[in-house]
């Protein structure tokens, strides 16, 4: 789906009471593409127990003569290849735009949202995590596990 910032983040809104897991990726971002598998590894084993997740694609970085849809083909080649069969979007913002609002630099970036519906923890590759950056195994999942264990 194509959306704006807001739009998404409204969505995002719509799964208060659960785990909410965003990340924001780009085609283009290698990092991106090797950890996305362990988002829908992550869905499939906690879905059940309240996760919700939601991939957002930045690829759209302004460019007019490459608008937001002109990425669907190669975003929903990639999500099909991955199972990803949760929500997932194309920002229409651009790429700079969102990372203004998240105040991050640039992906992967991965939001963490608890059932209170406010931020938990914003995941980025600032160095604090070593060479590799951040992985859902190491990182993501251990914070999702904490989170449905504070919920019940």
């Amino acid at each position: 789906t194509l959306a704006s910032w807001d739009k998404i983040q409204k969505e995002i809104g719509k799964h208060a009471g659960k785990v909410v897991v965003v990340d924001l990726w780009s085609t283009s971002c290698e990092p991106c593409k090797r950890e996305f598998p362990h988002l829908v590894e992550l869905q499939k084993k906690y879905a059940s127990q309240g996760v919700t997740c939601i991939g957002v694609s930045l690829d759209y970085y302004g460019d007019e003569t490459e608008p937001p849809e002109s990425f669907r083909a190669e975003v929903e080649s990639f999500l099909s290849e991955q199972g990803a069969e949760f929500q997932n979007f194309i920002s229409t913002d651009s790429s700079d735009d969102v990372y203004a609002a998240v105040e991050s630099f640039g992906v992967p970036i991965v939001l963490v949202y608890g059932p209170d519906g406010k931020l938990a923890k914003l995941f980025e590759d600032d160095g604090s995590y070593g060479d590799e950056g951040f992985t859902y195994h190491d990182h993501i999942e251990p914070l999702v596990a904490e989170l449905l264990g504070d919920a019940s």
